[in-house]
């Protein structure tokens, strides 16, 4: 299955990232920070596997490090955060403050650079 996650990078007039305020909101800008396989699965799943991934899978505190966890921390990622967007095959979910929430809409997707914690695929922090 491929596997995609989205920062999301909306911000208000002060710099507040909305994502973490608020959650995922159609609307919300969100750009490419991760790809790759993962075993067949359901979905929600799938999102939870990412989760802890892109949340403790560099940390050998929680097991042996995850060379595709390592490589996306080396280049300033943060953690996989509420607000941010996981795609499954094509389908997506928004990580919500507990869970994960199905989108019935494409996410709007841009390439940023220049925030603090998200480097886009192809950038190096």
């Amino acid at each position: 299955m491929k596997a995609e996650v989205y920062h999301n990078v909306a911000v208000d007039d002060g710099g507040r990232h909305l994502g973490l305020l608020d959650g995922y909101l159609p609307g919300h800008p969100v750009t490419l920070v991760f790809s790759t396989q993962i075993p067949e699965c359901n979905d929600l799943d799938a999102c939870e596997q990412l989760y802890r991934l892109l949340n403790v899978g560099h940390d050998p505190d929680f097991g042996e490090p995850d060379p595709r966890a390592t490589q996306y921390r080396a280049r300033g990622n943060r953690s996989l955060s509420m607000g941010d967007v996981a795609c499954i095959d094509g389908r997506c979910y928004a990580c919500a403050r507990f869970g994960w929430q199905r989108l019935d809409h494409e996410p709007s997707i841009v390439h940023v650079t220049g925030i603090a914690g998200t480097t886009p695929i192809g950038e190096q922090g």
